[in-house]
């Protein structure tokens, strides 16, 4: 720290008008047109990883170069038909803003400098077409000397390689996903926060990006990057999953009471079960009790009930069930069974039911493979 200022900060601030002093001072030895765009480029592309710095300045030069033969091959044919060049120009543009949104990677850069490049290019010159070639090649010649100067001084003068930023990000992010889980079963709704998420994703995408840098500083980083590519989509598939265990555990921290008893287990004969439970499942207040003889099996769908007898009520802000009953001789898979049925509930509000009665009945159904009664 030199001042309050971190020293990472000076020398990137030094390497930055170091490039932007020998890109003036080329521009001007040269005779360049404007030497002030080489300067702006200088600063624009600098960045304070080696890599980053390397692939935008990569993106920047071939973007540019595009949209100055854009500009060049479409002005000269279309100079007299004012609003047919002006169309063509806008279409080539929403082309390139297009492009550059839907490749939210570094490469999108590309894409968004050859739309507003042409149109640098291209406006200019509509009063002296003829001037067209001079202009794009112009522009195209600045921008690459302030993008060679910037790249070339970040590369070499006290570089940062990106393998030092991919580390500490990729621990940062670790450390994230792994509170992420640990807030995940947490069993109080409070601590398990979305902005954690969104914050874990975009630190995800950050290692992406710099995935994408580190290709332009050399071949060693190819095995870096073989081990962490590969482990990027597990943590993004970490945050849906860490969201869908919270909301499995908000469900069951809405269940008040669970009693299930369950007698002798012997190999191939029926087991006495009880069952009491009581909770909420959104806005349906439940509160059941029931017993019946379970035959367990390897497969679970195998297994098989008889003797079911379930009581309970079931309740909703506009519609009760008081009271029911439901009973059962057997019920295994694929076979029909004696259902009976009964019924108590009212429908609309408590003080004024719009609807209310028994109903009482006997049935045939089937369990099919789905677990649906038929």
């Amino acid at each position: 720290m030199i001042f309050g200022i971190p020293r990472s900060a000076l020398v990137f601030s030094a390497k930055s008008f170091l490039a932007g002093m020998l890109a003036l001072y080329v521009a001007l030895l040269t005779g360049l047109e404007n030497p002030a765009w080489s300067v702006v480029t200088a600063y624009i592309v600098a960045q304070p990883h080696a890599g980053a710095a390397l692939s935008k300045a990569g993106y920047r030069l071939v973007g540019t170069f595009i949209g100055a033969w854009a500009a060049i091959l479409m002005v000269p044919p279309l100079v007299h038909a004012p609003a047919l060049l002006g169309l063509s120009i806008a279409a080539w543009l929403g082309a390139c803003v297009f492009a550059s949104l839907a490749d939210r990677s570094p490469r999108g850069y590309l894409f968004a400098l050859a739309g507003y490049t042409t149109c640098i290019v291209a406006y200019p010159v509509l009063s002296h077409p003829q001037d067209v070639f001079q202009q794009g090649m112009s522009r195209f010649e600045e921008i690459a000397l302030g993008i060679v100067c910037s790249a070339m001084v970040h590369a070499i003068v006290f570089p940062v390689s990106t393998a030092s930023v991919l580390h500490k990000r990729l621990e940062t992010v670790l450390r994230d996903a792994r509170q992420a889980c640990i807030e995940a079963l947490s069993p109080s709704p409070s601590a398990r926060s979305g902005a954690d998420r969104r914050k874990l994703a975009t630190a995800i995408g950050e290692l992406h990006e710099l995935l994408l840098h580190q290709r332009f500083e050399g071949r060693h980083v190819g095995t870096q990057e073989q081990l962490v590519r590969p482990l990027l989509p597990r943590l993004e598939r970490l945050i849906p999953l860490s969201l869908a265990v919270g909301d499995r555990l908000d469900e069951l921290a809405r269940l008040d009471r669970l009693d299930l008893d369950l007698g002798q287990l012997t190999p191939g004969g029926w087991v006495p079960v009880t069952l009491g439970a009581k909770g909420a499942q959104g806005d349906l207040a439940f509160d059941l009790k029931g017993q019946a003889q379970l035959k367990p099996a390897r497969e679970a769908m195998k297994s098989e009930l008889k003797d079911l007898n379930l009581s309970g009520s079931l309740n909703q802000p506009a519609q009760r069930l008081d009271a029911f009953t439901l009973k059962a001789d057997r019920l295994a898979l694929g076979e029909w069974s004696s259902l009976s049925l009964s019924l108590s509930g009212a429908q609309g509000a408590a003080d004024k039911p719009t609807l209310a009665g028994t109903l009482e009945g006997t049935l045939k159904a089937r369990l099919d493979e789905n677990r649906q009664l038929l």
